[in-house]
């Protein structure tokens, strides 16, 4: 995932495609930035993902690890079989090679 900044809204696009997947929109209120809204690309052709709260787990995932350098455990969307390679679905997604053995599922 490539991330930037612009307009004061958080961009998360695609690195393989440079497709917009997220943007996260702020308002300064009293001299602090505040989350506004979110926009998710429902664009089938772009991004196949429909589950709103699995959106909400990875948009955190990618806020906590490649932002703010934490390393918290990957979603795994509850439709991936459980002996699918994680490790690489992660990678597939978020472009990170964390650990996998630290992941939490939908279920």
């Amino acid at each position: 995932m490539v991330r930037f900044l612009e307009n004061n809204t958080l961009c998360f696009h695609r690195s393989w495609t440079g497709k917009c997947i997220y943007q996260v929109h702020f308002i300064l209120e009293n001299a602090f930035y505040m989350g506004s809204e979110v926009w998710v690309n429902r664009d089938v052709n772009l991004y196949k993902e429909t589950d709103d709260n699995y959106d909400k787990k990875l948009l955190l995932f990618l806020i906590e690890n490649l932002l703010l350098e934490n390393n918290t455990p990957f979603p795994i969307p509850s439709s991936i079989p459980k002996d699918y390679a994680r490790g690489a679905l992660q990678h597939s997604i978020a472009g990170t090679g964390n650990p996998e053995i630290e992941v939490f599922s939908e279920d």
